[in-house]
């Protein structure tokens, strides 16, 4: 059994969380693809930190989860 029919998901919020965890890993893949193509990835990790300080609101940075802060350091 699944942990999504666990929570009692509707099948449309299975759907949408499901895609919603999708646009999360793509994404990462593309932050992390990014700063190893980098000529210098520790200035890449800087510039992408003050991007997401100058452009994600603050309660929103909160929600900022381990796999971007690791991909950071």
């Amino acid at each position: 059994m699944n942990i999504l029919n666990r929570m009692n998901f509707t099948q449309e919020e299975t759907f949408l969380y499901q895609k919603v965890c999708l646009n999360h890993a793509i994404n990462l893949s593309i932050i992390e693809f990014l700063i190893s193509e980098s000529n210098d990835p520790d200035e890449a990790k800087k510039k992408l930190a003050g991007l997401i300080n100058k452009n994600v609101d603050s309660r929103s940075r909160g929600a900022i989860d381990n796999d971007l802060v690791k991909l950071l350091k």
